[in-house]
């Protein structure tokens, strides 16, 4: 099973950016604390190519720190991120159990996921945070 946090987060300011999040950082989305770093090279041609230094094969399939994901007014050191390209190998055909878990990091996330050239199923959805022990939606109020 994967659990990834969906969250809203701050980075700091690069020159020609818009710095007009919390502190004067700029808000960037991440998963499981990683905010993508576009790079010129895909991954895809990247890995059909065997260009090495596009991405890194190692990302989490739980997130870094656990917490409460939706409780108000969480610590400032949470909100910080990584900035990076990783992915996740699966092997042709494998099935796989994944979890959005929506955090409350700067702002609340409410939006709808979507996965591309897959075929997928949802079999659960709730409020509050994941707890695998829990049975039928999976979520639990902490």
């Amino acid at each position: 099973m994967f659990l990834y946090t969906l969250s809203i987060n701050t980075l700091s300011c690069t020159v020609n950016a818009k710095c007009d999040g919390p502190s004067g950082r700029r808000l960037s989305v991440s998963i499981n604390n990683i905010s993508l770093r576009c790079r010129r090279t895909s991954v895809l041609s990247a890995y059909y190519r065997t260009i090495n230094g596009v991405y890194r094969d190692d990302f989490s399939d739980v997130p870094p720190l656990r917490f409460n994901y939706t409780a108000s007014g969480l610590n400032r050191t949470l909100k910080t991120l990584d900035v990076g390209m990783e992915v996740t190998m699966l092997k042709h055909n494998e099935t796989m159990e994944l979890v959005f878990q929506a955090t409350n990091l700067v702002a609340g996330i409410d939006h709808l996921m979507h996965l591309h050239g897959h075929s997928f199923y949802v079999v659960g959805w709730g409020f509050g945070n994941f707890k695998r022990s829990i049975r039928c939606d999976g979520f639990v109020e902490l």
